[in-house]
């Protein structure tokens, strides 16, 4: 005994303090026994499923690996094939400059390290900075290219999900590789866009909290609260969303979470948060050094920074006028973008996926699963106010790219459904099998989608900027306006065309060389671009939101231009050579893109009504309309010019002539619904000016209702205006039964109620 405890004296500690080691070691490795267990049960769900998955795994071992292994060993190198399949798909497809929506702006404030439009986006600016300065590519290149790295790489996390739930490594290649493949995801994934980087963070944070629920590993918390903070410093809104999915997922481990914030966790916890939201910081830093592109006045007091970083400014875009009903149309219509987004072959699965999910993971998965699809879609329907028509549509398209993703998982599942079943009818033949089917599903769904999302020859945007800077006059000032005069900002700002040209804002909002605060209101703006405009002799283009001029102005079509030796109010019409040189692509509609096509058609529409106020005395102005009225969107945009102004004089016979003529120059079922049937309401309206010919008329305004039976068909009052003056009560009463909001919209339909005494329900009403 006492050599023992000179022993034990030797080593600086008593006998007793050895045992009492001893003690606590032995029941650590009791308790990490104990948990590895409890993780490997809490993995397999049921012991069924633990039993035939355990099973599973020995007779093929590509497809799983051990239950009890969270460590998946070796699932790095699965991780980069699949991102590196898919970014490599990315750059085969992208296009490779500017393309429409917010692209202008974003490729301008990563060129410049400015700041973007509220809230800022700080980490995607700070990442995509040096994608913007690659050598020997385009800015609007690499920053597509930074697009498609985080939209890989997202979907390399989307496979380490799907294989950590499943341990079947086709089905988690068929999940990772089809997420990259979804319609909207692909879209966004080869633009300069805010949306690829939000789902990389996204999904990294749901698979740590996936990570963390298997592991209960202190260090995947602190991670995990590093990553969600990041995804907050770039998307606050729709990570906020999410975020119903993370608590879900990590929910029955509220006890080890509790014990880590309780103890000296909290500071780790809260320090790797904070850093996470350290690039707010550099928002206000920035904006305060007035770069070049700064979105807004200096963040220099607490009030303008919660206005900027809350979107405040927004409000009135979130709340454009919608009503519940439109809120129920948007309802349906994401349930319908949802089976829509894969290919039938890869919805059936996902289908599968759905139910197969209940039996093969835990509860809190699934239902975290769930509120991740309905946090950024079905939700977001209900927190927004948009209109129900195609351009709100296509506004609140991209919102839901997250949900669009998580249906990869139910897709892993239902491959690993179909796998499963598989095996037990033939051992020998499962994984031949299940190959087949993950190829299958991965095969059809880029197919169905590498039509809309091949955009390597999309320069639209570019050759509509560069048209407009070239058409001015040397030394020249152009105030731009919206988003639609973005790619115009950039070919000028980041490409340098015409340097000579000064660009200028309107709004106040995007460059800091505004007249005014950028908060302000636009009667304020509007004087001050008319003081500068009177104080220089430089020629001075501009777009719209001048208000009231004291000078004339020259119209060009696409852009116009402040005639000082013209009195006030007076407009002359002419055309640019550079303008016409963009027609014939300016009629090509065929375009994946519903921004480009949407733009395409305005910018018709604007030119050709300039070049029939010009009355086309001369020869460029006359082979500009010969190429026009020889095309299928040139002919849609003289019948529109013809039907809306009234002065525009085209005999009626040779407009019908024209329309019926424009079907056999572009086969109608290529074109979108919607489109379809403004060919036929177009025509429709037309025939209507023949008394002859209203049966006819009729009939084809119904046809336009039926190839696009929606409530924002521009047929549908036209329909119902028919109807009122054929005093068909019936067939008014059973389109109002069926769209019911019509009237309440539509003044000019409500005063030809008030002339008519029909014994109808909702006669008094109006």
């Amino acid at each position: 005994m006492p050599n023992s405890k000179r022993h034990s004296k030797q080593h600086g500690r008593p006998q007793h303090a050895s045992k009492a080691s001893q003690k606590k070691r032995r029941m650590r490795k009791r308790r990490q026994a104990k948990q590895e267990l409890q993780a490997a049960n809490n993995h397999s769900g049921h012991h069924s499923s633990a039993m035939s998955t355990s099973h599973f795994a020995e007779q093929m071992p590509f497809l799983s690996v051990p239950l009890n292994d969270w460590r998946q060993q070796g699932e790095k190198k699965h991780f980069w094939i699949v991102s590196a399949i898919v970014f490599i798909t990315y750059l085969f497809t992208m296009p490779h400059t500017v393309t429409l929506e917010d692209s202008g702006l974003f490729n301008m404030v990563c060129y410049y390290a400015g700041v973007g439009h509220p809230p800022g986006y700080p980490l995607y600016t700070l990442l995509c900075v040096p994608f913007a300065h690659l050598p020997w590519l385009s800015t609007a290149h690499g920053v597509n290219i930074f697009s498609a790295l985080c939209g890989a790489l997202a979907c390399g996390f989307m496979y380490r999900s799907c294989q950590l739930l499943l341990h079947n490594r086709l089905a988690a290649y068929a999940g990772g590789i089809t997420c990259g493949l979804s319609s909207v995801f692909w879209s966004q994934a080869i633009i300069q866009e805010v949306y690829a980087p939000n789902a990389l963070l996204v999904i990294a944070t749901m698979w740590l909290c996936l990570l963390y629920f298997h592991s209960r590993e202190p260090r995947h918390f602190y991670t995990l609260a590093l990553v969600y903070g990041l995804s907050l410093s770039n998307h606050w809104p729709l990570v906020g969303l999410s975020s119903f999915m993370f608590l879900l997922i990590v929910i029955p481990l509220w006890r080890d979470i509790l014990r880590i914030i309780l103890g000296r966790g909290l500071f780790i916890s809260a320090a790797m948060l904070a850093l996470g939201l350290l690039p707010y910081l550099y928002v206000i830093w920035r904006s305060s050094h007035d770069p070049y592109i700064n979105f807004y006045d200096p963040l220099d007091s607490w009030e303008r920074v919660v206005h900027f970083i809350s979107r405040s400014g927004y409000s009135g875009v979130d709340n454009a006028g919608g009503t519940f009903d439109d809120k129920i149309e948007y309802f349906f219509w994401i349930a319908e973008q949802m089976v829509t987004e894969y290919h039938w072959i890869t919805t059936i699965f996902i289908g599968i996926g759905f139910f197969w999910q209940w039996f093969r993971t835990r509860w809190n998965v699934s239902l975290g699963v769930i509120a991740g699809i309905v946090g950024s879609s079905f939700l977001l329907t209900l927190l927004l106010h948009f209109t129900y028509n195609e351009l709100w549509r296509s506004v609140f398209r991209v919102y839901p790219v997250v949900p669009y993703a998580l249906l990869s998982i139910w897709l892993a599942f239902g491959v690993d459904a179909a796998i499963q079943l598989l095996r037990r009818l033939h051992k020998k033949v499962a994984l031949f099998a299940g190959a087949v089917l993950a190829a299958a599903t991965i095969a059809s769904t880029g197919y169905a989608n590498i039509q809309e999302n091949y955009r390597t020859n999309d320069r639209w945007g570019w050759l509509y900027g560069s048209a407009i800077l070239k058409s001015l006059e040397p030394n020249a000032i152009l105030i731009t306006w919206g988003d639609l005069h973005l790619s115009i900002m950039y070919a000028g700002t980041v490409e340098k065309i015409r340097p000579d040209v000064d660009i200028y804002n309107g709004q106040a909002l995007i460059f800091n060389n505004r007249p005014t605060p950028a908060l302000t209101t636009r009667e304020a703006k509007n004087k001050a671009w008319r003081k500068m405009v009177a104080n220089t002799k430089r020629p001075v283009y501009f777009f719209e939101g001048m208000g009231e001029m004291p000078w004339g102005v020259e119209d060009f079509g696409l852009v116009k231009k402040i005639r000082r030796d013209l009195p006030k109010g007076k407009t002359v019409y002419t055309m640019h050579p550079e303008i016409i040189k963009i027609i014939p692509e300016m009629l090509n509609f065929h375009e994946p893109d519903a921004w480009t096509r949407r733009h395409k058609q305005a910018m018709a529409k604007t030119l050709t009504h300039v070049l029939a106020r010009t009355g086309m005395q001369a020869d460029i102005e006359r082979g500009a309309w010969a190429q026009i009225s020889q095309s299928y969107a040139g002919i849609m945009a003289v019948a529109y010019l013809v039907l809306g102004y009234p002065d525009i004089n085209i005999e009626t016979e040779k407009l019908i002539a024209m329309l019926e003529s424009a079907r056999t120059k572009i086969d109608l079922t290529t074109l979108p619904p919607h489109e379809q049937a403004s060919y036929y309401s177009t025509l429709g309206t037309a025939l209507s000016r023949v008394p002859e010919r209203v049966q006819e008329a009729l009939e084809y305004l119904k046809k336009g209702l039926a190839a696009y039976p929606s409530p924002d068909n521009a047929t549908l009052p036209v329909l119902m205006q028919f109807h009122i003056n054929l005093n068909d009560l019936e067939s008014f009463a059973k389109l109002d039964l069926e769209y019911p909001h019509i009237i309440e919209r539509r003044s000019d339909l409500q005063e030809l109620l008030k002339k008519k005494n029909w014994s109808w329900a909702r006669q008094k009403l109006f």
